[in-house]
């Protein structure tokens, strides 16, 4: 996590993610969903709904996000992902999408093999291991991190 400081601007970088601190409080008419917004999430589903979708539709929608309210955008950003209209958007749409919604927005193959080469997935159950845990479920635990290890796609 990278902390910075910018022209009385403080945020806190997480990935690809800016979270600002107190920008409710600063500026509250810039701490809320755009009133667009609605309007071009149900374009975004009617392009799912038909088969068919603008480009620019969607990365208009994705930027017009509120971080603070993600449940119905992420629904329907795996609806986009498992539709065939995810195939026929450009690249760079798809990667927008990407960007901005993480793991939500990768496809279910992507998904199977991220959790295939993800240390902190595979080597789950050894990560949990205390300075009390016994040693059979020590055992245990870094054998199955090796199985998963062995079992990762290259």
């Amino acid at each position: 996590m990278v902390r910075a400081e910018f022209r009385d601007v403080s945020f806190h970088e997480v990935g690809d993610v800016v979270l600002f601190e107190g920008l409710k409080e600063r500026e509250p008419e810039k701490a809320k969903p755009h009133a667009f917004e609605p309007a071009l999430r149900a374009a975004v589903a009617q392009g799912i709904k038909h088969g068919t979708m603008d480009a620019w539709q969607v990365i208009v929608w994705v930027n017009l996000q509120y971080p603070e309210d993600n449940a119905e955008p992420f629904k329907l950003v795996q609806q986009l992902v498992g539709s065939p209209v995810w195939k026929t958007l450009p690249h760079d749409v798809r990667a927008v999408v990407r960007q901005h919604f993480g793991a939500v927005a990768n496809e279910p193959v992507h998904r199977a093999v991220h959790a295939a080469i993800n240390p902190a997935l595979v080597c789950r159950e050894l990560l949990s291991v205390t300075n009390t845990t016994d040693l059979a479920a020590t055992a245990a635990a870094l054998q199955k991190a090796i199985d998963g290890v062995r079992r990762a796609p290259t």
